[in-house]
């Protein structure tokens, strides 16, 4: 069993820290009127056909529509996949907060790109990704060796000090050819491209690390969507994937809507 504590140290894993190939709690937060999240790996890719199952204990007050905590409280998150199950222990304070992501860059040179976020909130950012090589250089940024051409999820975890934690997954394309979708920090593949502010697409499965591209792609026409598996105000959001908040299996063939821009 693991314990992982967001207040104190983040390194007792079985592989480097930086080393994504695992079940893993990546990171654990208190947001928004004491909702709780969590980011959830598994395995090598950036997605799992099943979720693992979250389940929140200690402090933590759960109804149908969600989980919270007070400030100053304990909860105990247990994650169960296919690698087994995981235990990880989100403390907080007082001065706990909810650091946010102004920005970021990234630079690409052969393969080694420089990737660094501005979180002006946050003491320290540790980086991680599934495959190639992390050298963090300094309180924001890290080299990112790809280990070939591709488009690389490198994740970035901000922590305060005191509890309040945050975190994104970057898509660093090394040699890639072709567009790409960017909805937010991610680069999804895509069988087209509109000229609308807002898209629909289907999502399809793929062979590559991201694990599902964008197919049919059109302009939006404000038509009703059924419900899909990382839906919210903004539209569906890719990263419920890569944190496991969603199943792959439970998004193929699924109606989505979201905002991109192209890439590149």
């Amino acid at each position: 069993m693991l314990v992982l504590s967001l207040f104190g140290c983040l390194d007792p894993f079985p592989t480097d820290r930086h080393d994504l190939v695992d079940l893993r709690i990546v990171g654990m937060r208190r947001g928004e009127a004491g909702a709780l999240d969590a980011y959830v790996w598994e395995g090598p890719e950036a997605w799992s056909a099943i979720a693992p199952e979250r389940v929140w204990g200690g402090d933590a007050v759960c109804v149908e529509a969600g989980c919270t905590l007070t400030a100053g409280r304990d909860a105990i998150l247990t994650v169960t996949g296919n690698d087994g199950s995981e235990e990880g222990v989100l403390e907080t304070d007082a001065e706990a907060g909810s650091p946010i992501l102004t920005g970021h860059s990234i630079a690409v040179d052969g393969d080694v790109a420089t990737v660094r976020v501005d979180v002006p909130d946050a003491e320290r950012v540790r980086w991680m990704a599934p495959a190639g090589t992390i050298e963090e250089l300094d309180a924001t940024s890290t080299t990112f060796t790809a280990p070939g051409d591709g488009v690389w999820p490198v994740v970035a975890l901000w922590l305060d000090g005191h509890g309040g934690a945050g975190w994104a997954t970057i898509d660093v394309p090394v040699g890639v050819v072709g567009f790409r979708l960017a909805v937010g920090t991610r680069l999804l593949g895509a069988d087209a491209t509109t000229g609308g502010l807002i898209t629909t697409a289907t999502v399809e499965a793929s062979d590559d690390l991201a694990g599902v591209m964008l197919v049919d792609v059109a302009s939006d026409d404000g038509g009703v969507l059924d419900p899909v598996c990382g839906d919210g105000a903004a539209g569906w959001d890719p990263n419920s994937l890569v944190e496991r908040r969603c199943g792959r299996d439970e998004l193929i063939g699924k109606r989505v809507r979201v905002s991109p821009s192209v890439y590149p």
